[in-house]
């Protein structure tokens, strides 16, 4: 009876903490999938036309945007923001990119007032920057200025040694897997080696670096000990502390063998077992409980199992808290095959060259045809490594395209893993998700001017204040906002291309004491730039000189081409449409004042003249009745709120005048009717804007400058020099229903060696990149 009794008992607790396991289990994967539906994550690739370029040059690009997780095209933004900056975070170059279909291109000129040095292009889009900047995208760029003296070689740097625990954290009487990165080495010094010792002076071990700076070694930390580690490079010796030994704790390891990975936990916590979350781009691939027998435990996982690219295991306790992350990275498999070939393996200079394409069906593509030499080189990251590796990892890895090329050893890729440690998002937000509303809105339909209406005096949000925006100039339009209780306003402004002027502002005659701020679209989050330092010896500077003059030459002669713009389907129509009636002045008798002008020709507008001065209302087409207040008038789009000042504009100047009988709601404003005027030259002439509103003169989506490739077919021998090395771009090539896509350029008068660089991705999420190379000779045929 006691036996029954006892084993009744064990059932019953095994089955209380089998329920409440999968309770906890449950509770984290809801929170897990709550965080995810509240924090869509975008990804933006940028690839471009080179990564060596000489101030004065064009920088020629094409973004992809895509969903962060499955890397299919994503709709969600429709403008994407890209930047050269400096390692000071000062824009060199800015544009705001149109994306369609999650794909948009567009180039940059390189000023000639750059500094020489390395660069940063960055690329993101307005969702992208609630989260940390650290997930922009960004790519090293060289920029060298050839009208200004070459800097100085670069300083030593300071070299900083780092170590990474296995899991996370060392707790006493568990081996660990430590791994170390030494940062800023000199380029000669490939490898070096250090000793492990104790705070009693005791040597632990000696270890050795493998690739870049990092390495690892085991050993089993020991109770109330610290642990401190030296190196020596070139005749030097740097020390640094390892992470504090815990008395209690968990460890977490991996062990990839054949097709399996082999996890392994550990704890001293007297806790019954532990609880594995995997995850690659928060896709959830398994969720386990791994019960703990004299705290030991693990498992093993297919390789086939886990997603292509970074996968993160992630350890919790009983509580649900998270105590160890490890990163493990599977190699892709299914690539986007590409194909490339031409139609000659070495044509001479100014012959036309055509290549076929062969990559997967409606495959989007770019293509880069440039001269090879001690500057140009094979692009040190593609879509590829970006989209798996990069992009996950949140930090700039140099050389990335290194680690997924198939001759790499797996286990220098495994130590980039364990250098880069926990996960790209903070666990308590995951744990204790709060819906919160998010600074910056994904632009659905198009870019979004946003800002905030102040007190001028005090400073505080105004609320519930109209704001308007008006873009002056052949095609004038207008926009409203109403502040929210935090005063913030935004303009959805679509199919809006090039530059404008336009005036932002309040009506003054009812909000005098708020003024408009307009927020700079751009971000302001920058990353630390601590990449290397620009190094060109005086030996290469000939091939600089040369190149300069190049570029010169093409810059004077192939101005006109160079220089071409695509037309950009911008919105031309008013905001109203069309009005109920139109009238062009010019047609009729003139007469010196607008009030005569509507008293006499436009029956349907009432002016009315009291001590005030002027007030005028619309007869409504439906009721036959006017209006009881005064209607919005724009004089080139821009609202006048003062009546006497409206009447008070030189008819002469006014060449139409459109007028809406209707009541017009825009936005959360209503408007008794609207008569909007146009000058002859749409520039405002006649009318004094308001001094408190802003006017400025503003950046628009980019419109699309035509890449210049001459045609040699009827006419090689131009007397026009061709000194071009960059022969070709091409952002929008899009393979057929048989995958096939052909592409025709022509050689210039530089004979030499040329990469031709296809990249891009599949419609279902698939990147591919290729790369070959083939020579020009200098004779003409």
């Amino acid at each position: 009876m006691n036996i029954c009794r006892s084993t009744i008992l064990t059932l019953t607790c095994l089955l209380l903490f089998a329920h409440l396991t999968f309770a906890q289990e449950n509770a984290i994967l809801e929170n897990f999938d709550e965080f995810r539906r509240q924090n869509f994550q975008e990804k933006i690739y940028v690839t471009t036309d080179r990564e060596f370029y000489l101030a004065g040059e064009i920088l020629w690009f094409k973004l992809y945007g895509m969903d962060g997780s499955l890397h299919l095209p994503t709709d969600l933004s429709r403008i994407a923001y890209i930047e050269v900056v400096s390692a000071d975070s000062i824009a060199q170059a800015q544009a705001k990119i149109a994306l369609d279909q999650g794909t948009g291109s567009g180039s940059l000129y390189l000023p000639t007032n750059m500094v020489s040095g390395n660069y940063m292009i960055r690329a993101y889009t307005n969702w992208m920057k609630n989260y940390d900047p650290a997930f922009y995208f960004e790519k090293e760029l060289t920029i060298v200025n050839t009208f200004r003296r070459l800097p100085p070689p670069p300083s030593k740097k300071q070299i900083s040694l780092h170590f990474y625990p296995e899991g996370g954290q060392l707790v006493s009487g568990f081996e660990s897997k430590v791994a170390f990165q030494a940062t800023n080495l000199p380029e000669n010094q490939a490898t070096f080696s250090g000793v492990l010792q104790n705070n009693l002076g005791d040597t632990v071990l000696h270890f050795s670096s493998e690739y870049a700076g990092m390495g690892s070694f085991k050993f089993i930390p020991e109770k109330d000990m610290s642990y401190q580690a030296a190196i020596t490079v070139e005749d030097e010796t740097y020390v640094a502390q390892l992470p504090d030994v815990l008395a209690n704790g968990q460890v977490l390891s991996l062990e990839p063998a054949n097709n399996l990975v082999k996890i392994s936990a550990s704890s001293n916590k007297g806790e019954d077992g532990l609880y594995l979350l995997v995850q690659s781009r928060n896709i959830v691939s398994h969720s386990v409980f791994m019960q703990l027998s004299s705290g030991q435990t693990s498992l093993s996982i297919n390789l086939q199992d886990l997603a292509d690219g970074i996968n993160h295991f992630t350890l919790f306790n009983q509580a649900g808290k998270p105590v160890a992350e490890r990163l493990f990275f599977k190699r892709p498999e299914d690539l986007m095959s590409i194909n490339i070939e031409g139609n000659q393996k070495q044509p001479s200079v100014k012959e036309m060259v055509s290549y076929q394409i062969s990559a997967a069906v409606n495959a989007k593509l770019s293509m880069s045809v440039y001269q090879l030499d001690s500057f140009n080189k094979e692009p040190s990251i593609n879509m590829v490594d970006y989209l798996y590796l990069t992009s996950d990892l949140g930090t700039r890895i140099e050389n990335s395209a290194y680690y997924l090329n198939d001759q790499t050893p797996a286990a220098h890729l495994d130590l980039l893993m364990m250098v880069h440690g926990w996960s790209r998002f903070d666990w308590d937000e995951v744990i204790n998700p709060i819906e919160t509303d998010k600074k910056y809105v994904p632009e659905v339909l198009g870019h979004l001017i946003q800002g905030e209406v102040l007190h001028k005096e005090s400073g505080s949000a105004g609320e519930n204040i109209n704001a308007y925006l008006s873009v002056t100039g052949k095609y004038p339009r207008f926009y409203v906002s109403r502040s929210n209780p935090e005063g913030k306003i935004k303009f959805e402004l679509q199919d809006s291309f090039g530059d404008a002027n336009i005036v932002i502002g309040t009506n003054p005659l009812q909000d005098s004491a708020y003024t408009v701020e307009i927020w700079d679209a751009f971000s302001k989050q920058y990353l630390t730039f601590s990449n290397h330092q620009l190094d060109i010896d005086q030996q290469r500077a000939a091939p600089l000189i040369d190149r300069s003059i190049g570029m010169q030459t093409m810059n004077i002669y192939q101005e006109s081409n160079i220089n071409t713009y695509t037309t950009e389907e911008s919105d031309t129509t008013l905001f109203f449409m069309r009005g109920d009636k139109r009238y062009l002045l010019d047609d009729y008798t003139r007469f010196s004042s607008m009030e005569d002008i509507m008293r006499e020709y436009m029956p349907e507008i009432f002016v009315n003249v009291n001590r005030a001065g002027f007030s005028l209302r619309i007869l409504d087409d439906v009721r036959e009745t006017k209006y009881d207040n005064n209607p919005l008038v724009l004089y080139d789009g821009v609202p006048v709120f003062d009546m006497n000042k409206f009447m008070a504009i030189d008819p002469h100047r006014i060449k139409t005048i459109d007028v809406i009988r209707k009541r017009y709601f825009l936005g959360k404003s209503t408007f008794d009717g609207i008569i909007s005027c146009s000058s002859y030259q749409q520039d405002l002439e006649g009318l004094t804007v308001d001094p408190a509103a802003l006017l400025m003169n503003y950046q628009f989506a980019q419109q699309q400058r035509t890449f210049y490739t001459p045609d040699y077919r009827t006419n090689t021998n131009s007397t026009l020099p061709d000194r071009r090395n960059l022969l070709f771009w091409k952002a929008d090539i899009v393979t057929n229903q048989q995958g096939m896509a052909k592409v025709k350029f022509a050689t210039s008068e530089e004979s030499g060696e040329y990469l031709v660089v296809v990249e891009g991705i599949s419609p279902d999420g698939i990147p591919g990149y290729t790369a070959v190379t083939f020579k020009v000779n200098n004779e003409v045929n």
